[in-house]
């Protein structure tokens, strides 16, 4: 009976708006209906989180829904008829409408420029990060650049989070293009910012001291642009990368994906940029010499990588040799020990000690093998 009481709203002069307001909550959000009720409601304020919070079923017609809010707004914010305190809510409101488009967008380029609201939802309402850790658990490497290339203000910061969500059991190769992102010089926007997105606007809405204060909540109503604006915005520091690569890759050694442990070493040895330190160099010689043990059979395979690591060079040498015998000796010292020795940062006379040392000690348990070596 909607039409029916439009038309005694009409024959009486009464605002009609309460009946379209309630004639569009039971109704789909389409083209046809934003044109013959949602333009029609006079209360802007409520056309507007309307416009904010509705999905359509298609395309255009959530399109039409963001832009008329976004018009709305910028309507608004141009009227004297509102104060300070209210234009600063209202100048949120269009950084949320701006955050809609771009998720839409978004939304888009994930399933090769089709529609599903199912699809825009989630990106709409859900932190990016989030979603993005979640693509890479499932391997997914195509929807991840998709979110890389769109929100990189929002992801790049916390690229080795993203990284370590990879299984450890998935080929490194497939996801080699993520970790080039590692060697990103300076992240930068993927849109030009618009005019409610500089400093000097951003400055009046309070939005970037709450969030460099950490608020969370406001990571779905902000776009990449606004948080381009934050301390946040910044790629991971060369300290915490040269923590987070040994860390990584003993995650991939101890769930015994080997293959993809040495794949992950030469990944790093030829990133476009430098990412090998010597201690990181010296670490992955000593991590090659530990799988090299376990597949030989010299080293026990219960013995997690992180404690052979951790070992000092004569706790390793003994773990590396700890199975071996005479009848393998000759093996072992050109497979194992030469490679685990050359990968230290020590000296030759070092070293020499190191090896004297270690005689010693397997002398006194073993004397014929100690000989033989």
């Amino acid at each position: 009976k909607f039409d029916e009481a439009k038309q005694i709203a009409t024959m009486f002069q009464l605002d009609a708006g309460v009946v379209y307001k309630r004639q569009w909550l039971q109704s789909d959000a389409s083209v046809a209906n934003i044109e013959t009720m949602l333009f029609k409601i006079q209360d802007k304020a409520w056309v507007v989180d309307q416009c904010s919070a509705s999905t359509s079923n298609d395309f255009q017609g959530q399109k039409d829904l963001l832009s008329h809010g976004l018009e709305q707004v910028s309507l608004m914010l141009a009227s004297d008829r509102y104060g300070e305190s209210q234009k600063k809510e209202l100048a949120k409101a269009k950084v949320r409408f701006l955050r809609h488009l771009d998720c839409l967008e978004t939304s888009l380029a994930l399933f090769n420029q089709t529609y599903f609201v199912e699809v825009y939802a989630e990106v709409r309402n859900n932190d990016i990060l989030h979603m993005a850790c979640l693509y890479a658990q499932l391997g997914n490497v195509d929807a991840l650049q998709v979110l890389l290339q769109r929100h990189p203000c929002f992801l790049l910061p916390n690229i080795l989070q993203i990284l370590s969500c990879f299984p450890e059991s998935m080929d490194v190769a497939l996801y080699k293009s993520v970790f080039e992102c590692l060697c990103t010089d300076a992240i930068s926007t993927s849109r030009q910012d618009d005019p409610c997105e500089t400093q000097e606007e951003l400055a009046k809405t309070g939005l970037l001291e709450a969030l460099e204060r950490g608020d969370a909540s406001l990571l779905c109503k902000v776009t990449d642009n606004v948080v381009a604006r934050t301390e946040a915005c910044r790629m991971p520091s060369a300290e915490s990368v040269q923590v987070w690569i040994p860390a990584r890759l003993l995650d991939i050694v101890n769930s015994g994906y080997f293959d993809h442990a040495r794949a992950f070493m030469e990944m790093v040895s030829s990133a476009s940029q430098p990412l090998l330190s010597s201690e990181l160099g010296a670490t992955f010689g000593s991590i090659s010499g530990f799988m090299k043990g376990v597949g030989m059979g010299l080293i026990r395979w219960d013995m997690p990588a992180g404690q052979f690591l951790k070992a000092t060079d004569l706790a390793k040498m003994k773990i590396i040799l700890e199975l071996s015998n005479s009848e393998t000796i000759e093996r072992d010292m050109g497979v194992t020990v030469l490679p685990f020795l050359q990968g230290l940062c020590s000296s030759d006379r070092e070293k020499e000690g190191l090896l004297l040392k270690f005689v010693e000690d397997e002398f006194a348990k073993r004397p014929v093998w100690a000989i033989n070596f």
